[in-house]
């Protein structure tokens, strides 16, 4: 069974925000959420040696997730490959897991799924189901895309830079193994000990570009 993971390479991400909207279309995602964010880090510097570095946020699918441990009604789950679930039938919109998420990863859906245009949707993927409004989502992977045997996301398949890898991380030869381990990727906060299954390549070039 693989164990699917992410890899992200800061040197590559152009902050172009395709994969917010390739996800935010893949997923019928409502007007107002979004559950692919990339957010910009400053550097703590004044003008002008200001710079911010983009930071791409889907969920991290942690292996021990805390959204997992504290849902009181096992609405979120990990599936065998390792993905973190969410069945919506259970979910009771508590938003216990919003708060336990450290990488603020989770949305309170409060709206339509889809914004209506002439009576028909603006946007529609069959393949992904409609959420009801009272429930909490979050990045997928898109399971639905895996679960059909396609093997890439769709903010990786958007992505123009090529800043996003995914595949099993316990295939040694696959390419997101193979560039964690090149790039000595890591997680973020692994201090919290959650194991989050997106890694992030670190920038080899200097701040600046010099």
């Amino acid at each position: 069974m693989p164990r699917y993971g992410m890899l992200i390479d800061l040197d590559k991400c152009m902050f172009c925000q395709a994969c917010t909207m390739a996800c935010k279309s893949e997923n019928n995602i409502p007007d107002g959420m979004f559950w692919n964010k990339v957010r910009a880090v400053p550097n703590g510097k004044p003008y002008p040696e200001y710079r911010v570095t983009p930071l791409p946020m889907p969920c991290m699918h942690c292996e021990d997730a805390p959204c997992v441990n504290v849902c009181p009604v096992s609405a979120t789950y990990h599936r065998p490959d390792g993905i973190v679930a969410i069945d919506y039938d259970k979910c009771i919109g508590c938003k216990y897991c919003i708060a336990a998420c450290p990488y603020g990863a989770r949305t309170f859906n409060k709206t339509k799924a889809f914004v209506e245009v002439g009576g028909k949707p603006a946007w529609y993927n069959a393949n992904v189901p409609i959420r009801p409004q009272g429930v909490v989502e979050k990045c997928t992977f898109c399971s639905h895309r895996i679960d059909a045997g396609q093997t890439v996301t769709a903010c990786v398949q958007a992505c123009p830079s090529g800043a996003r890898i995914f595949g099993d991380l316990d295939e040694s030869n696959s390419p997101v193994a193979k560039l964690a381990a090149a790039r000595k990727a890591q997680p973020l906060r692994p201090e919290l000990g959650a194991k989050p299954k997106v890694s992030y390549a670190p920038m080899m070039k200097p701040e600046g570009g010099k």
